[in-house]
């Protein structure tokens, strides 16, 4: 089903049941929403580094009346999925929320867990095998991942390969 907070009609300049996907959302149980192919797609269909927001959009004059072919209907999970993944990408808003987190502004600033509480987290932990498991236990890192200690003497430096005038180790 189509959203009822969909905005397809104030996007299209078209009729929107020409927009892709258009049937599928309407009959569909789920909910679907009117996407901007340009908030997460270039001009080409490539994945945006950052994607664009809703001021972009409208400075570029492509937020109302555009045409079909630059909208289509999405599920709203992974319409709400494309937007909070906007929001880690953008460097401003994780400062801001490292910030608003550290010291005294975090929740849980002074609290600690009570004796019954860690009991629980450690059964729960012991009950499903996670109980002093490392999350990388099992796996080991390729050779093209390994980063090695390399010095020239005076200085020691973690790298892939071995720059020009270093030898192996660590001083």
């Amino acid at each position: 089903m189509i959203g009822n907070r969909c905005r397809a009609k104030d996007y299209c300049c078209e009729d929107i049941s020409k927009i892709e996907n258009y049937y599928d959302a309407l009959n569909s149980d789920e909910e679907y929403d009117c996407h901007h192919r340009l908030e997460s797609h270039d001009e080409n269909g490539v994945i945006r580094e950052r994607f664009l927001t809703k001021d972009d959009l409208k400075k570029l004059g492509k937020y109302y009346n555009v045409p079909a072919s630059e909208l289509i209907f999405i599920p709203r999970h992974e319409h709400l999925s494309i937007h909070s993944l906007n929001r880690w990408k953008n460097d401003d808003f994780n400062n801001k929320m490292s910030e608003s987190h550290k010291g005294e502004n975090n929740p849980f600033y002074g609290k600690h867990h009570s004796k019954e509480t860690l009991d629980r987290i450690r059964t729960t932990k012991e009950n499903n095998g996670t109980l002093h498991k490392s999350t990388f236990e099992g796996h080991h890192h390729s050779d093209k991942t390994k980063k090695h200690w390399f010095n020239d003497g005076e200085t020691t430096v973690l790298c892939f390969e071995c720059p020009d005038g270093f030898v192996p180790g660590r001083l």
